[in-house]
């Protein structure tokens, strides 16, 4: 039998995000450790937030993805391949995590598994 002390509490998973939307919501370093990452995919990267940092800008700019100013509304999340929430605020990641779920997307709110 595995030793339980070894066993992983998350399960990592894959989604094709090739032509679709992935949205970021934040503008700091979370968010730039985000739109880095996923620059390295075919996805079509979304990131709203009232602000981009000098470093999320820069690797926005890089990736050639978009930026949109504000809050992502409901129908923002349409069609969304994925949803990351990297605010870095708890409250305002609540908020993403609670509207990707009513909009049916997987979320990941970074760093809280």
């Amino acid at each position: 039998m595995p030793d339980a002390s070894r066993k992983l509490a998350v399960f990592p998973a894959f989604h094709k995000v090739a032509g679709r939307p992935v949205v970021i919501v934040g503008g700091g370093a979370e968010a730039a450790a985000k739109i880095r990452l996923l620059a390295e995919t075919s996805a079509r990267i979304v990131v709203y937030s009232a602000a981009l940092g000098r470093e999320a800008g820069a690797d926005l700019i890089a990736a050639g993805g978009e930026w949109r100013g504000a809050f992502p509304a409901l129908a923002d999340l349409a069609g969304a391949a994925l949803v990351f929430a990297a605010t870095e605020s708890e409250e305002k990641d609540r908020e993403i995590k609670a509207l990707a779920h009513e909009a049916g997307v997987p979320v990941n709110v970074v760093d809280r598994p």
